[in-house]
């Protein structure tokens, strides 16, 4: 065997086994993350002040409602694209609130 032919034998074999342990890395990567995960038993030493439960509510409620508004503009529009559109009376009084 010439030297070009054992180079490119080598190259060839080194190059597919590469792509086979990249193609398995991240699955490496997110086995030993759960394994270090699942291995640290430490006790956790925080404190959650006072305020904290406020804002952890104003949050869910602040995401609640933009889903409920985001859920109401896309029927709307759904309403408006079949050509169903709400009287003019309905939209003077919707008017007044805002």
């Amino acid at each position: 065997m010439t030297k070009n032919k054992f180079f490119n034998n080598f190259v060839l074999c080194f190059f597919s086994r590469y792509n086979n342990f990249m193609r398995k890395l991240p699955n490496i990567i997110l086995i030993v993350f759960l394994c270090l995960i699942l291995v640290n038993n430490q006790e956790a030493q925080a404190y959650i002040n006072p305020g904290s439960g406020s804002y952890i509510f104003q949050t869910v409620i602040g995401g609640i409602l933009a889903i409920i508004a985001l859920f109401k503009k896309l029927f709307m529009s759904l309403l408006n694209l079949f050509g169903i559109k709400k009287s003019s009376a309905e939209d003077e009084a919707e008017d007044e609130y805002v």
